[in-house]
């Protein structure tokens, strides 16, 4: 697997919902954001497929061939204001097998369009890469 750095920030406008911690780990949020930003994603001419719950928070599926790029989203630790996102490519057990790295430039250019949609986010305060 393969992913890109950190972005995190803060924002009160991502609300959670009742119990939407019974799908991933106790106290691990974001579904607001992953559907928000998956929506966004699209207008800037992502093709996204689904947001889905996975232990560390929420998922967006990227449709991108051959190799399967997502986005996590999450809240930092003890937090319902502070976020944290990036983006990862699975290759799939056929290429970890045969050690077949994803390319390059296809993550890159989605973190790059994450980053900007969180830069233009009014509500978003503070974003910056974490290693």
């Amino acid at each position: 697997m393969k992913q890109t750095p950190l972005l995190a920030f803060e924002s009160n406008a991502f609300p959670i919902e009742p119990g939407e911690d019974e799908r991933t780990n106790p106290g691990v949020f974001g579904k607001a954001l992953a559907i928000w930003l998956a929506t966004e994603l699209k207008l800037r001419g992502v093709p996204t497929r689904a947001v889905v719950a996975e232990d560390f928070g929420w998922c967006i599926e990227v449709d991108q061939r051959p190799h399967r790029l997502y986005v996590a989203c999450a809240n930092a630790p003890s937090s319902t204001t502070r976020w944290q996102v990036h983006a990862f490519a699975d290759v799939g057990w056929l290429a970890r097998v045969l050690r077949r790295e994803p390319p390059a430039a296809p993550l890159a250019n989605l973190f790059a369009t994450l980053r900007r949609a969180l830069d233009e986010l009014p509500v978003a305060h503070g974003v910056r890469e974490v290693s």
